[in-house]
């Protein structure tokens, strides 16, 4: 008896502990933001190294994408709370998928997006 009271304990515990580290929306927002950004970065540090007035141009379109993105994700960005974890969607042209899990206060990217960043989607690949 004394066993299956600390093993409901245990999971009690859990429960608890997932409820209040449940990531909320901004959170969610945050982490996709972080994710493309670096993907982008990781893209135009293949590149090669130009002339000064290059790499002032890559900084003025890093700033300039890093507010594009900011106002893209905000827009495309939303989450379903199911109290104990949540799930990152994204809606685009009308269609709206699942694209990231959180819980324990991480979030989680799904392969497909993970395999879309690391292809560079912005670059229409």
């Amino acid at each position: 008896m004394k066993n299956n009271q600390i093993t409901i304990g245990i999971i009690i515990l859990i429960g608890l502990v997932a409820i209040l580290t449940n990531p909320k929306l901004q959170d969610h927002k945050e982490a996709v933001k972080t994710k493309i950004s670096a993907s982008i970065q990781k893209n135009a540090n293949l590149e090669e190294e130009k002339d000064a007035a290059y790499d002032l141009g890559m900084s003025f379109g890093k700033l300039l994408g890093g507010v594009l993105i900011d106002n893209i994700v905000d827009t495309i960005v939303s989450t379903d709370n199911y109290v104990l974890f949540s799930l990152t969607k994204v809606t685009w042209d009308s269609e709206t998928k699942v694209i990231g899990l959180g819980l324990f206060g991480n979030i989680f990217f799904s392969p497909e997006m993970n395999e879309k960043l690391e292809a560079g989607f912005l670059n229409n690949n």
